[in-house]
């Protein structure tokens, strides 16, 4: 199946820093909505940081294989999505997977891919705010069927998590709005759209949800609605304001990490001296 199923080209290049992520795009380049929102503390992580530190583990080294062990998630979910059959064993009897950090979370969402109905539309699609200044990737914009409810298009963020954190909504209230400026700014974003009959409406009324892998129910899974999209989208652009008056740019990110060696003794390379 081709790689560029369930997606739309917008010219995006991801550039990732040790403490930032930035997207290069025809409108500019602008940081990633979750290097945004690292703006604001996080008492709770603060708080697991600290209790790590205290038992003599590295939180650093947990965290990144944390993060590792999330986009292992992710990146089953995407591809059984379009059409893999991953296997907790490889062909040698192998475990592929880790079993509680990533193969159970994935077979969550399988069980709630099937109960909710879900229809993906556009799947990992990178996204623009060229009108504010920010980018990301969302992980599903669908059609699911929430419990005892219509059919609904969807904007669908996946979190390994057990419970929500506040910066969760605003993010997902973030690419809300930036899938809706795409869609009235991008004409081959509008017309892959239209072609699954997404319709103004349809996009003006867009839902946003968590879905959470890790809760500590039967189900072990749980869609969580952003309900307040207006609301949890003034707390993010109060977290850009916080960004953008820390003079936190691309230009300023360069100037932090050296992303280009210099010429030998500071001197210009020309095509004859490297030959």
């Amino acid at each position: 199946m081709s790689s560029k199923t369930f997606f739309v080209d917008i010219e995006a290049n991801v550039i990732t820093l040790p403490d930032s992520r930035w997207y290069e795009t025809r409108y500019g380049t602008f940081p990633s909505a979750t290097t945004v929102l690292n703006m604001v503390a996080k008492p709770g992580l603060e708080a697991w940081k600290t209790k790590l530190a205290m038992d003599g583990i590295d939180p650093k080294t947990v965290g990144r294989q944390a993060m590792d062990e999330g986009s292992e998630v992710h990146t089953l979910c995407e591809n059984w999505m379009k059409g893999a059959t991953p296997s907790f064993f490889s062909d040698e009897g192998e475990k592929q997977y880790k079993l509680h950090e990533e193969w159970i979370p994935f077979c969550r969402f399988m069980e709630s891919y099937k109960e909710l109905e879900i229809a993906p539309i556009l799947i990992e699609q990178e996204l623009v705010n060229g009108a504010v200044g920010y980018a990301g990737t969302l992980d599903m914009l669908c059609i699911l069927t929430p419990k005892k409810e219509k059919p609904r298009l969807a904007l669908v963020d996946l979190k390994r998590a057990k419970a929500p954190m506040p910066s969760y909504y605003w993010q997902v209230a973030s690419y809300v709005k930036a899938i809706q400026w795409l869609y009235n700014n991008e004409l081959d974003f509008r017309e892959y759209l239209q072609g699954f009959d997404i319709n103004d409406d349809q996009m003006n009324g867009l839902s946003g949800y968590l879905l959470l892998l890790n809760v500590e129910t039967k189900k072990g899974w749980r869609l969580t609605e952003v309900k307040d999209i207006k609301h949890s989208y003034k707390n993010f652009l109060a977290c850009y304001r916080l960004f953008k008056d820390g003079k936190k740019s691309f230009e300023y990110a360069k100037e932090e990490y050296l992303l280009t060696a210099p010429s030998v003794n500071g001197e210009e390379l020309t095509n004859e001296d490297e030959l």
